[in-house]
């Protein structure tokens, strides 16, 4: 996997206060939890958001692989 994708900060909601929080995102799926930044709620990601992430991973791999960003892709 792209090592430029896997050092993107994936943005994660906690539960208890809704605050936003974001975490690299090789380190989410090494450790699959976070503290919330705000209330300092762990926040443990499950399997369907785990699985959302590699998705998004391997998008962004590939966008990076063509030498295109996110931003300027369009369908």
């Amino acid at each position: 996997m792209n090592s430029v994708a896997q050092s993107a900060h994936y943005p994660v909601t906690c539960p208890a206060c809704n605050t936003i929080n974001a975490k690299r995102a090789a380190e989410l799926l090494q450790n699959k939890s976070l503290n919330c930044r705000k209330c300092e709620h762990t926040i443990a990601m499950n399997e369907n958001q785990l699985n959302s992430l590699r998705r998004t991973l391997a998008d962004m791999a590939n966008y990076l692989r063509e030498g295109q960003t996110p931003a300027t892709h369009t369908d």
